[in-house]
């Protein structure tokens, strides 16, 4: 008896194995088509998502620079792609921007996302703001301002010394021809 039950125990693990088996083929060609499909249809879908959803988002700064640049008396709002898309008057707690809530992994990097765009740095954005027409004395170049404004001063003020200096060489010209002709 102990050995008809063993041989049973070895003839059903084995009827196990292959049911398995023939479960894991299956599941493994189910597997890789939906791979397949999904290698094919992510990173072109991330791409149109984030192309229209970029997009959008452009449309919305001008759109708000539109705004703040209403004059006295003009009228109308128009509101954001995505809450004409959606139908919406405004994003709430329970209706939130999808825009702004979506994020998308990069195929190729995922520790990267390729939606929402990488936030400029705010260090970026202050030293733009502070270059072009700021000050150079505020900036790496502040002595060769410095320098500069100083070579300015000095030229400006010999300017004005030679120009002093020839108006009273006019003057005492203008004098002493005054007290010649009153001679």
């Amino acid at each position: 008896m102990p050995r008809l039950q063993a041989k049973y125990r070895a003839v059903e693990a084995e009827e196990d194995r292959r049911e398995w088996q023939a479960r894991y083929e299956a599941l493994k060609v189910e597997r890789d088509k939906l791979a397949d499909e999904l290698r094919a249809t992510y990173p072109p879908a991330v791409a149109r998502i984030a192309d229209v959803l970029g997009r959008a988002a452009d449309l919305d700064r001008r759109l708000s620079a539109l705004h703040q640049s209403r004059p006295s008396g003009a009228k109308g709002q128009l509101l954001s792609a995505e809450l004409k898309a959606r139908e919406l008057s405004e994003f709430s707690r329970d209706e939130p921007s999808i825009s702004r809530e979506l994020k998308l992994p990069s195929w190729t990097e995922s520790n990267k996302l390729a939606w929402p765009p990488p936030a400029r740095p705010l260090g970026v954005v202050l030293a733009e703001a502070m270059s072009g027409d700021a000050d150079p004395r505020y900036s790496a170049h502040w002595r060769e301002a410095l320098r500069e404004e100083t070579d300015r001063r000095i030229a400006d003020e010999q300017r004005r010394v030679a120009d002093e200096a020839a108006r009273t060489a006019q003057e005492k010209r203008d004098y002493e021809s005054w007290l010649t002709r009153l001679r």
